[in-house]
């Protein structure tokens, strides 16, 4: 059985997402999403609606963090959206949100889910990595940035 992270990758970077509302921020990604794993966008936006109506993904420090388990993927899918302009997500710090991370798992993955969901949750805790992904000039220097996590991971 691999560990959580030896099979975490981000598969897409969206480094200028226009967005108006959380939930607009929600298609936007299903849809993205869509056109690389084995799910139809508006399944996985009703998922990740339902999923933000009962645990809001809004982290803090700006940052949202989407997850969900579906029944077609086989193995896991990682997307960071930076957006356009900060958006009300209801963080718990209630700051507004401009960086977005969706990860998909395979819904076979149970547990090992939570372990990705845990080890993303640290990795994108780093001030420092958030103000750098910020500054990024594209998707090429966020990749760069995104290529060591070990480096910007924060102890649990």
């Amino acid at each position: 059985m691999s560990s959580a992270n030896d099979d975490i990758e981000v598969n897409v970077i969206l480094p200028d997402l226009k967005a108006g509302s959380d939930k607009q921020v929600l298609q936007l990604v299903a849809a993205e999403a869509s056109l690389h794993v084995n799910a139809d966008a508006e399944f996985l936006y009703d998922g990740l609606v339902h999923k933000e109506a009962h645990t809001p993904s809004g982290i803090g420090g700006g940052v949202a963090i989407l997850h969900l388990q579906t029944p077609r993927l086989t193995k896991p899918f990682m997307m960071l959206a930076r957006l356009h302009e900060r958006i009300e997500f209801h963080a718990v710090d209630n700051e507004h949100v401009d960086l977005v991370v969706l990860l998909l798992s395979p819904e076979k993955d149970g547990p090992l889910h939570l372990c990705r969901l845990a080890h993303v949750s640290r990795i994108f805790r780093s001030e420092r990595l958030c103000a750098e992904l910020r500054s990024a000039r594209d998707e090429d220097g966020i990749r760069a940035l995104l290529m060591m996590p070990e480096e910007w991971q924060i102890a649990a």
